[in-house]
C-alpha cells in the first residue's frame, strides 16, 4: 500500500529525490561549517538555480519547470532536512516572498531582468517589509516612495532583510499614496547598486546564523 499523500504524484517522487540528493551530497555535508561562519556561498543559490529549483511554479516561459505548489512543497520539506534552517528559508526567499508579485504583475522587462535571473540563480533577491518601528505590519509601514518623472524617490529603512548582506536587488514595500493602512502601498523593484542604497553588515542571530539577515538604508532614485 502506498504512503504517499494524494497531493504528490510520481513527478514529485522523482523531484524528491533529486533535492535529497542535493541537500545529502553538496549542503549537508557543510551546514556545520557555514552556521559556524556565519555564512554560506553564494554558490548554492547558483547550484539550485542549475537544478531547477529555484522556479519550480514559474512559467517555463521564463525559465521555470511550469509546477505546482505540490513541487514546492518537496522541495522545502527536503531542504528542511539540511541540518539547519538557514539554506530553506534563504531559498524560500528567492522563490515564495521577493519573486512571486514579479511573475503575477511584472512587465515582461522586469520579468527579463529580475524573475528569470532569480528562477536561474543568478541574481539573489530579498523581500524588505520590516522597518525598526513597524516590525512586519505592511499597513504601518514609512518607507516613502514618490514619483519623480521616471523615477521613484525612495526614502526609509527595512530592517531584518533575509538574503540583504547578498541580494543583488529588493522587491521593497514602500507607500507611494496618501492613504493610511495597506491602501496606500507598492511594491518597488530596487537594485542594490543603486547610488542611495546602503545595506548593512550582517546582522548577528541566536540561529540560523549562516542567513545573510541585514538592515537596509533607501534614499535612492529607482526606475518606474
Amino acid at each position: 500500500m502506498s504512503t504517499r499523500h494524494p497531493i504528490f504524484l510520481a513527478d514529485h517522487d522523482e523531484l524528491r529525490a533529486s533535492v535529497r540528493h542535493f541537500v545529502d551530497t553538496e549542503l549537508r555535508p557543510h551546514v556545520d561549517d557555514w552556521e559556524a561562519k556565519g555564512f554560506f556561498p553564494d554558490d548554492v543559490f547558483r547550484r539550485a538555480g542549475e537544478l531547477g529549483f529555484l522556479g519550480l511554479h514559474y512559467p517555463e516561459e521564463w525559465g521555470g519547470a511550469g509546477g505546482d505548489l505540490a513541487a514546492e512543497v518537496v522541495l522545502i520539506e527536503e531542504l528542511g532536512q539540511a541540518g539547519c534552517g538557514a539554506i530553506a528559508m534563504a531559498l524560500g526567499v528567492q522563490t515564495d516572498m521577493a519573486t512571486p508579485a514579479i511573475a503575477e504583475f511584472g512587465t515582461d522587462d522586469q520579468k527579463e531582468r529580475y524573475l528569470r535571473p532569480a528562477i536561474a540563480g543568478t541574481k539573489i533577491a530579498a523581500i524588505a517589509i520590516t522597518e525598526p518601528d513597524a516590525g512586519s505590519d505592511a499597513a504601518a509601514i514609512k518607507t516613502k516612495g514618490v514619483r519623480d518623472g521616471d523615477t521613484w524617490r525612495v526614502n526609509g529603512t527595512k530592517m531584518f532583510i533575509t538574503n540583504g548582506v547578498r541580494a543583488d536587488f529588493l522587491t521593497c514595500v514602500v507607500r507611494t499614496g496618501e492613504e493610511d493602512g495597506h491602501r496606500g502601498v507598492s511594491l518597488l523593484l530596487i537594485d542594490t547598486d543603486l547610488l542611495g542604497v546602503s545595506v548593512s553588515l550582517k546582522l548577528e542571530k541566536l540561529g540560523m546564523r549562516s542567513t545573510s539577515t541585514a538592515r537596509a538604508g533607501n534614499r535612492c532614485r529607482s526606475p518606474r
